[in-house]
């Protein structure tokens, strides 16, 4: 079977530990041009899975104006989302944040991007 950038999109999303890790994960989907938010949303919302709408919901947020991301559609996940906090991996053993929009508990390391060259003009 074949797979779609969309699908795979949400795949790395929902088992990162299978896609190398969080930071694999991001610096990769970082390096999207261009995505099918559309087919991303129909496939998340069908795996059933607060957590993945959530995750994916948070990833898109993030990159909302490369993407054209609209309100509607992060709202399609966002009524999707866990009831309570929940972790982004359940192995999530650093300090985490909570992203309240999403009830997503993620960890500081994804929040500030810890990989990332530093910005000179915080020096």
């Amino acid at each position: 079977m074949l797979t779609s950038l969309a699908r795979t999109y949400v795949d790395v999303l929902a088992r990162p530990d299978l896609a190398g890790g969080w930071e694999e994960v991001c610096r990769s989907l970082d390096n999207i041009a261009a995505l099918n938010i559309e087919k991303v949303i129909e496939y998340c919302l069908a795996l059933k899975n607060n957590i993945v709408a959530a995750k994916v919901g948070y990833f898109l947020e993030q990159r909302q104006g490369a993407f054209s991301v609209s309100q509607a559609q992060l709202s399609h996940l966002q009524t999707n989302k866990p009831i309570s906090p929940q972790y982004i991996h359940h192995h999530a053993k650093e300090s985490c944040v909570l992203i309240k929009k999403w009830n997503l508990m993620v960890p500081k390391s994804i929040v500030n991007r810890i990989w990332e060259e530093p910005n000179n003009d915080n020096i």
